[in-house]
């Protein structure tokens, strides 16, 4: 299937190697969805569907408007409290410093964004009423009235102001390289209007990790966000739980449609397993992967209701400027000898499947399957005597219990060809800031689905992208990089993109793909789903309804 070709939602499901895996609920959707750090990797945007799979599906000339998800919710009942428990921390609230999702997780219900993701993964309007495709480098953006939760009016200038704000150097953030030299004007109170530099597909994207917020309250988004979302920040009890309520003032009078909403912190595993099963929470946003046959039994039984739903994909990634991984010929070493099936298995059970060249599920349509290898040890021993390999040492950072059990089976399979792997289990917060300053060897994590190809590899395999880690820089992959982004035929982008990923998951791979990372959401009765979003940059399960 050619990279801008538009995927139905059911394609979407089948895509992911998991339609027809829904659970209990028949309302309850599936998503891809971006997952990042929740809890071990970092957050991007989902797979979607439709016209917002790529920007430049849209004409010069056309426009996209609308109301977000009234059509789903405006039947659904009002009032009463929800209780979510989430299993893993933030350090923060301020979703503009970092693209690690527990923030996004935890801050997105008070926040609202130029586009997010529908019910049926399309790419669309939110706080903006109308995206007019000026050209394929301009889009203009018409505002909702909409206010923020301090009672002001959002403007034009905010949007401006915000994205200032995001690229300041004293911010620091990882998302602010997705919007160099882009810019951003205020036409008038209600219109902004965005250039950028040359066709990019993926841009748009970028768009629903960009909370609009005022500028008089960007110091205190860390710990008191104000945000112009449908529901208010309350309160942030660190390592316990954040309270929300709902604004009345939302521009979108369909929504929300609950009263509060708590997110319950419970890092522990059992302890959250065992809220949901004595009825002292409504929802558990991860089934620990040992437990999945027990509460699959529970949602036979009627018991609970629950969703399956893959969350991105299982890698590991190597530190090339480390002088002892920065040959090609040791890192293929590193990847011919991973039992992926084994992977796949210790990660999320029958849920996971082991993929090999791409971050994308074997059932996909764009999955390479030419490009697919199969495990070789003796191969990868060979390339470790080539390479001088002997006696390797790699301390292998895991951030919870799945990376850890995954980084269990890597050890395994590198002691095979003579590499000795020491695992070190770290918190998140520890973990972001060593990736950050590229203090590690190696790491098991998780990344996300996207069907815009470029959104995933501009950010972590470009030179200058703002999530390479890795420290991978290769001239021919930056150019395939630059002409994936900006070519609009279907059958070029595929011949471009085989190519590159050819160059980065067999020749010099840095982030080595190994099982998609799927996951088993459950609920109590009563809950209801219809509002799983295929987004975990805008988690929209904020919005379902409690029946009480």
């Amino acid at each position: 299937m050619p990279f801008n070709s538009p995927l139905s939602r059911r394609d979407m499901l089948r895509a992911s190697g998991l339609a027809g895996a829904t659970l209990g609920m028949g309302a309850l959707g599936m998503t891809l969805s971006s997952c990042g750090n929740s809890p071990s990797g970092t957050a991007g945007n989902p797979a979607a569907s439709g016209a917002g799979a790529v920007a430049s599906a849209l004409q010069p000339g056309q426009s996209v408007e609308g109301t977000i998800y009234s059509d789903v919710v405006k039947n659904l009942p009002r009032g009463g409290n929800l209780d979510i428990t989430l299993t893993f921390a933030s350090a923060t609230l301020n979703i503009l410093s970092t693209t690690t999702s527990n923030t996004q997780w935890y801050a997105d219900p008070c926040h609202d964004f130029l586009e997010r993701f529908d019910t049926n993964g399309n790419l669309v309007p939110s706080l903006a009423q109308k995206l007019e495709f000026v050209n394929p480098t301009t889009y203009r953006y018409t505002l909702h009235e909409a206010r923020f939760h301090n009672g002001r009016q959002v403007t034009a200038e905010d949007v401006v102001a915000t994205v200032d704000y995001l690229r300041s150097p004293a911010l620091a953030s990882n998302r602010a390289g997705a919007f160099r030299d882009v810019q951003f004007r205020a036409l008038n109170q209600k219109t902004v209007e965005v250039v950028l530099p040359e066709p990019n597909a993926g841009f748009r994207y970028n768009l629903v990790g960009l909370c609009i917020v005022p500028s008089e309250a960007f110091a205190q988004l860390a710990t008191n966000p104000i945000g112009c979302g449908p529901y208010r920040f309350e309160q942030w009890v660190k390592d316990s739980y954040i309270d929300y309520s709902a604004f009345t003032d939302y521009w979108n009078k369909d929504l929300p449609r609950l009263d509060r909403l708590r997110l319950t912190l419970r890092t522990d595993s059992e302890a959250a397993s065992q809220a949901i099963r004595a009825d002292q929470t409504d929802v558990l946003d991860v089934v620990p992967t040992a437990q999945v046959p027990m509460f699959q039994q529970l949602i036979d039984s009627k018991r609970l209701a629950g969703v399956s739903y893959s969350a991105g994909w299982n890698f590991v990634g190597l530190n090339t400027t480390r002088p002892k991984l920065s040959d090609p010929r040791i890192r293929r070493a590193l990847a011919l000898s991973i039992d992926r099936t084994a992977v796949a298995r210790v990660s999320g059970g029958s849920l996971n499947q082991p993929i090999c060249t791409a971050p994308y599920a074997p059932t996909h349509p764009r999955y390479p399957k030419n490009l697919d290898y199969p495990r070789d040890t003796a191969q990868a021993k060979a390339l470790m005597q080539q390479a001088n390999g002997k006696d390797l040492t790699i301390e292998l950072l895991a951030t919870d219990a799945t990376m850890e059990a995954i980084a269990t089976v890597l050890r395994s399979n590198w002691a095979e060809i003579g590499v000795t792997a020491n695992i070190l289990r770290i918190d998140v917060p520890t973990y972001v800031s060593r990736r950050s300053r590229k203090d590690f060897d190696a790491v098991a994590s998780q990344w996300f689905f996207s069907p815009e190809p470029s959104y995933v590899l501009d950010q972590l395999f470009s030179s200058k992208g703002t999530n390479n880690f890795w420290g991978y820089s290769n001239p021919q992959a930056d150019q395939l990089i630059t002409q994936g982004r900006s070519t609009t035929d279907p059958e070029a982008r595929a011949s471009i993109y085989n190519n590159l990923l050819k160059l980065l998951f067999i020749d010099e791979p840095s982030m080595i793909p190994l099982s998609t990372a799927a996951r088993l959401m459950v609920f109590k009765p009563g809950v209801d789903g219809d509002l799983i979003v295929p987004s975990s940059f805008n988690l929209w399960r904020y919005a379902i309804a409690a029946r009480r």
